[in-house]
């Protein structure tokens, strides 16, 4: 499923995919709403930042969705 369509499908889909990949990265969703950024960071989970976790994001929101950021 690529962007488009419900959101409220897509926020569940990518939910599940972060929690099949638990690990030590914070997850933060950046959305676009009437020209303006929001950002919500998950307290609930955290995330293993593998290959894996990449091509399922993508897969789900489309190429060039995600990005990883280490501090």
């Amino acid at each position: 499923m690529v962007a488009g369509g419900d959101p409220e499908s897509r926020l569940v889909a990518l939910r599940k995919i972060c929690e099949a990949h638990p690990g030590g990265v914070p997850v933060f969703v950046h959305v676009v709403l009437a020209g303006q950024e929001v950002v919500i960071r998950s307290r609930g989970f955290s995330v293993d930042a593998t290959p894996e976790l990449v091509s399922e994001v993508e897969g789900l929101l489309g190429r060039a969705t995600l990005t990883i950021d280490y501090a």
